[in-house]
């Protein structure tokens, strides 16, 4: 949803926040699981950025060194003072969705990538 409403910024639409929503996320995967997860957040999080970008929308460049960066330092955070750290589960998906961005094209009218023919 949020390349979804990034979209609709682009378009000049405004969406709301409504804080008497409420979503309960339930926790219900497994700590090693959870590794996974983050990395396809990660994944999902580039390849979002880089579609934008390959379509010269510049400001996913700061999106991009603003986010890698965050996660890069708190990762440095937690090594240095010793604590739980998974964050480097995110950064190496990150990565790998910058890489896999580069093999699909992108519609850059419509903002999407293409799907590959078979």
């Amino acid at each position: 949803e949020g390349d979804f409403i990034y979209r609709l910024h682009l378009c000049g639409a405004r969406v709301l926040h409504d804080p008497s929503v409420t979503l309960v996320h339930r926790a219900w995967r497994s700590n090693d699981r959870w590794n996974s997860v983050l990395h396809s957040y990660g994944l999902g999080d580039a390849a979002f950025a880089m579609k934008h970008l390959r379509c010269r929308d510049w400001r996913m460049i700061w999106t991009m060194l603003h986010r890698y960066g965050y996660f890069l330092a708190r990762l440095i955070y937690r090594i240095l003072c010793r604590q739980k750290h998974q964050e480097e589960h995110y950064l190496a998906g990150y990565r790998v969705g910058i890489k896999m961005s580069r093999q699909y094209k992108v519609d850059v009218a419509k903002r999407l990538y293409i799907p590959a023919s078979d």
